[in-house]
């Protein structure tokens, strides 16, 4: 997995109603698929996918691009997103293009990571010209279809079904999984605790555990793990 797709964003925001932005359908789904993955460890399997995704949406639907990766980097709902303007994530600073620190949706305040600043910074040479540009390019949507148009939830939706089919995926990452996704990747690669993510989403940490996780336990990535254990193939590594 690439490292802009295992990184975060650090973000802050103001806690919303405990579970307004996920359905019991989507919980029980997201649980019921992270169980069924194959593999001996579901969070291999799943940076695997997310970066084949990834890719795929880059090639073909890359409009699209930043509600996924803004989507699976932060609590930023796919609504938020997808009603941002250029200038919500790009500065043109004497006639240059430059990426944001941080940028706001609803009443969320995300800073950028560098990983995810790169990205976006892809995508911006996919739009814009960031050399000699003008302030009036960000006007535009940030996300938008393949005819310059905004880009709407239910095209997203079904973008995300397609490109999921197409290229074999486990399951289809839809925006409702993404969302879901985000906080229990940013606990099992340690980025962050059960209680930080739980705070982020703006409930407590027994409703991120028993709702949204269902009951089902954190399986952190290997590799992580081994690495605080100071343990390597040979045996125990002395740092």
């Amino acid at each position: 997995m690439e490292p802009s797709f295992r990184r975060s964003l650090n973000c802050c925001g103001r806690k919303r109603r405990a579970g307004s932005a996920f359905s019991k359908a989507t919980k029980e789904e997201f649980v019921l698929e992270l169980n069924n993955l194959k593999g001996d460890n579901n969070i291999a399997v799943i940076a695997k996918e997310i970066e084949k995704l990834g890719k795929h949406i880059k090639t073909y639907s890359v409009g699209a691009f930043p509600a996924f990766c803004l989507q699976l980097h932060s609590v930023l709902t796919v609504q938020e997103i997808l009603d941002m303007r250029l200038r919500d994530v790009y500065l043109c600073v004497n006639g240059n293009i430059r990426v944001k620190e941080s940028v706001s949706g609803g009443k969320n305040v995300v800073k950028l990571t560098d990983d995810v600043r790169r990205e976006m910074a892809w995508y911006a040479m996919q739009r814009l010209k960031v050399r000699n540009a003008k302030e009036e390019q960000l006007g535009a949507f940030l996300c938008v279809n393949k005819q310059g148009k905004q880009l709407q939830k239910q095209v997203y939706r079904k973008m995300l079904e397609r490109a999921s089919g197409e290229i074999g995926l486990s399951r289809v990452y839809n925006s409702g999984y993404l969302r879901c996704l985000y906080g229990y990747l940013e606990i099992a690669y340690g980025n962050k605790t059960v209680d930080d993510v739980a705070e982020e989403y703006g409930v407590e940490r027994y409703y991120l555990l028993n709702r949204m996780f269902k009951g089902m336990s954190i399986e952190y990535d290997r590799k992580l793990l081994e690495e605080v254990a100071s343990i390597s193939e040979g045996g125990v590594l002395y740092v």
